[in-house]
């Protein structure tokens, strides 16, 4: 009983840092994606 409950809290918490870290990706990606737009508005 346990190490079934131990076993789902570190499901819980792997999902949890998993979709944490993808959220910070997608929002770092975005905003590469707008500070390279800008960029380039500036330099072309």
């Amino acid at each position: 009983m346990v190490s079934c409950n131990y076993r789902r809290i570190t499901m819980g918490i792997i999902t949890l840092v998993i979709t944490h870290t993808y959220d910070d990706m997608v929002v770092l990606s975005s905003t590469i994606r707008f500070w390279l737009d800008e960029i380039h508005l500036k330099v072309g």
